[in-house]
């Protein structure tokens, strides 16, 4: 399920979205006492982006 959902944040909305990966650190996640429920279980899954405009601008040169 996990994978489905990484899968989905990179190839779907990721490319939709404007971001970026930002490469700095990997995606993970967070297991707290939600993900031990039997039933109902829950993670955070963190991913670190960046803003997809700053790779289009172009840097200003200084004089």
């Amino acid at each position: 399920m996990v994978g489905e959902v990484v899968t989905s944040v990179d190839e779907i909305w990721l490319p939709q979205s404007g971001y970026l990966p930002a490469r700095i650190v990997d995606d993970f996640e967070w297991h707290d006492e939600r993900s031990t429920r039997k039933k109902g279980a829950e993670i955070d899954l963190y991913v670190a982006i960046k803003d997809g405009e700053e790779e289009n601008r172009k840097p200003v040169e200084q004089t």
